[in-house]
């Protein structure tokens, strides 16, 4: 008996050093309940796979998320994997946020082909990998198709241009019951960047320079973009006055065909998978003096305080394997699994569920992507820029006088912004 008591307790202290001797992996990410859940599940197949690592969530509201790591970091409690923001990337790389990957990526044989090479790009700093994409969705026209077929227009192909663009806008704005007032616009327009940047990018402009330190708002094919944004309200009138445009917003203005025509990234799809009364499809987004999209994206980089980089390194190869993008993607995916073994597979491409064109998505992000406008203050750039665009499309300010205006509070904003950074 005495024996087995010492065999007993032997066990019970061999369990309890292998319990206290797994490493933490504390995880930063933001997103909606479905994304938690996704999060929770690879969690849990990751440990299965790696039981002297366990990984401990931090679920962080995304427009909260950059000053909560800042602060996090400036106490020295950074998460030692974090969920990363292209627009963000930059700047926190610069402020030594993040550690190269490049060792490890040899040491654990990951293979870089996996990816494709312009969104690796998107995550180099001076020559070095800093982290590796989770996911990413470019910018692509969302078009009701049975408009498109009652107004006997074929459906948007890649080739078309923003007068190809407006004389389908215009065939699409109907005053159905003749009263007077329009009930179905051609596309939807307010003052957000996912429905502007594409139009300031195709027309070869972006809010800044690609140091991210200076505003360009006054360049003339900014202006001429916005001018663009603003007739399609005003002179044209073939996307609603912003009062009534707030009234329905996107998604329901879509699903109640208040409009037949919006840009947005692959975040749409799953909310317009319930619309069951029309056949809706993807399109590439019209261009003028160049064809280019907006391409978002997220990714994973280790914290330059993480004491595990190692055992934080698995935990991201795995969320960037096959196993793990299988479990992001799907055809119901707010994003593109951005592993491309997973992206080219049906487990994305999945013609029998709409939208049809899945394959679009690869092909204009492979092709046609751009990085949005990266700054340190790229949330108070968009609240700067919104906020007199809202003002523009209104009808308070000219587009030329409000750009003029936002364009000098932009500008203090960022001096400030890498001030304070030591840049």
């Amino acid at each position: 008996m005495k024996e087995k008591r010492i065999v007993m307790l032997f066990v019970v202290l061999l369990l309890s050093i292998m319990v206290v001797a797994k490493v933490q992996i504390k995880f930063s990410f933001w997103g909606s309940q479905a994304e938690i859940d996704k999060v929770k599940l690879l969690k849990e197949t990751f440990e299965v796979q790696n039981p002297d690592i366990e990984i401990m969530l931090e679920h962080i509201p995304g427009n909260e998320y950059e000053q909560k790591l800042m602060i996090e970091t400036v106490a020295g409690n950074a998460p030692d994997v974090q969920t990363i923001r292209e627009v963000s990337f930059m700047y926190l790389t610069m402020s030594n946020y993040y550690l190269p990957l490049d060792s490890l990526i040899k040491k654990f044989n990951l293979n870089l082909e996996d990816f494709y090479p312009n969104l690796l790009e998107m995550y180099k700093y001076n020559g070095k990998i800093y982290a590796l994409p989770r996911e990413f969705t470019p910018v692509v026209t969302y078009y009701n198709k049975a408009m498109f077929d009652e107004a006997g227009l074929e459906s948007p192909s890649g080739d078309w241009t923003w007068d190809d663009f407006l004389k389908a806008c215009k065939a699409l704005t109907k005053d159905s019951d003749g009263d007077g007032e329009i009930d179905q616009y051609g596309v939807f327009m307010v003052p957000w960047d996912a429905l502007y940047l594409p139009l300031l990018f195709t027309n070869d402009a972006n809010i800044l320079t690609e140091d991210g330190r200076k505003s360009r708002l006054l360049d003339p094919n900014i202006i001429e973009a916005f001018q663009f944004a603003y007739d399609l309200i005003h002179k044209y009138k073939v996307a609603p006055p912003l009062d009534e445009a707030n009234t329905y917003g996107w998604i329901n203005g879509f699903a109640q065909k208040k409009f037949a025509m919006i840009f947005q990234g692959r975040w749409a799809t799953p909310i317009y998978l319930q619309i069951e009364d029309f056949e809706w499809d993807v399109a590439p987004v019209p261009y003028n003096k160049k064809r280019v999209t907006v391409m978002y994206s997220s990714s994973f980089g280790i914290s330059t305080q993480s004491k595990h980089p190692e055992e934080a390194f698995r935990w991201i190869a795995f969320l960037v394997s096959e196993e793990g993008q299988k479990i992001w993607g799907g055809p119901d995916a707010l994003v593109v699994p951005a592993n491309r073994k997973v992206a080219e597979s049906d487990n994305f491409i999945t013609p029998d569920v709409l939208p049809k064109n899945d394959q679009l998505f690869l092909d204009e992000a492979k092709n046609y992507g751009q990085v949005p406008p990266r700054t340190p203050s790229f949330a108070m750039m968009y609240q700067i820029v919104d906020r007199y665009l809202n003002e523009i499309f209104i009808g308070l300010r000219t587009v030329e006088d409000g750009l003029k205006a936002a364009d000098k509070e932009l500008q203090k904003m960022l001096d400030r912004s890498w001030k304070r950074l030591g840049f």
